[in-house]
This record gives structure tokens, sequence and C-alpha cells, in this order.
């Protein structure tokens, strides 16, 4: 799960966070380029981000989502 603050938004386009969103395979790969970009264009007030782990049961067993 990603969430972004609206300070995120404010700094970058909607567009650009689907395009770093569809630029990795890798989620928390994709989490920091979204937060560089911030930076790099805003400053670090405008880039929190939240990144959650969590876990999944299927088929009993336990699967590990990053």
């Amino acid at each position: 799960i990603f969430l972004c603050t609206d300070g995120v938004t404010d700094v970058i386009s909607f567009n650009t966070i689907f395009s770093l969103l569809n630029s990795d395979p890798n989620d928390k790969h994709k989490s920091k380029k979204i937060i560089d970009q911030v930076i790099k264009t805003g400053n670090i007030d405008d880039a929190s981000c939240i990144y959650i782990n969590y876990s999944e049961l299927k088929n009993n067993k336990i699967i590990n989502n990053e």
C-alpha cells in the first residue's frame, strides 16, 4: 500500500506519479523514485510518503508483500 500526502501532488503531477509507478516492478523502488522526484522538484517537506508492508494468506501460505 502506497500513500502520499497532498504535498507530493502539489509538487509533481499525477501523470509524473503514474509514470514513476509504471517505471519499475519493485514497489520500494517506485516509492523511492517518487520521493526523489519530489525532493528534486520541491523540498523534503513535500516528500511525506508512507510505504506499508503487508502479508496475505493464500492457499494456507503466508505471502509477504513489499
